[in-house]
């Protein structure tokens, strides 16, 4: 199989992920998948991956949506930036050095 023909090929797949991600009707399964995925990440690739718990107040998530803001209108609805509502607020590091950000609000055992 030629080098030219695994690339399409993979794009392919590739394509179908992000078909399938915008055609989730809920943002609650993205993100259980998107969990998931960074659990399963980090065994697959030695990496360290923390999550620690924050609140609204937290001078780096003030920070990081501040510095990211423009970004995440690029992808996500102007209303998902607001932590009014939020009551969990995760902060991804992989290595001790932060990767993320995951806000919600937690409503019976779903976040």
């Amino acid at each position: 199989m030629s080098t030219a023909l695994m690339i399409e090929i993979f794009g392919y797949i590739g394509c179908i992920f992000v078909i399938i991600s915008m055609l989730m009707t809920s943002v609650v399964k993205l993100r259980v998948i998107n969990i998931y995925n960074l659990i399963k990440l980090s065994k697959a690739d030695g990496n360290h991956y923390d999550m620690i718990r924050g609140d609204k107040e937290d001078s780096y998530l003030t920070y990081f949506i501040k510095h990211y803001k423009e970004d995440m209108k690029k992808y996500f609805l102007e209303n998902t930036l607001e932590l009014s509502a939020a009551d969990t607020i995760y902060t991804v590091c992989c290595e001790g050095v932060p990767a993320g950000v995951l806000v919600g609000k937690k409503e019976g055992d779903a976040l």
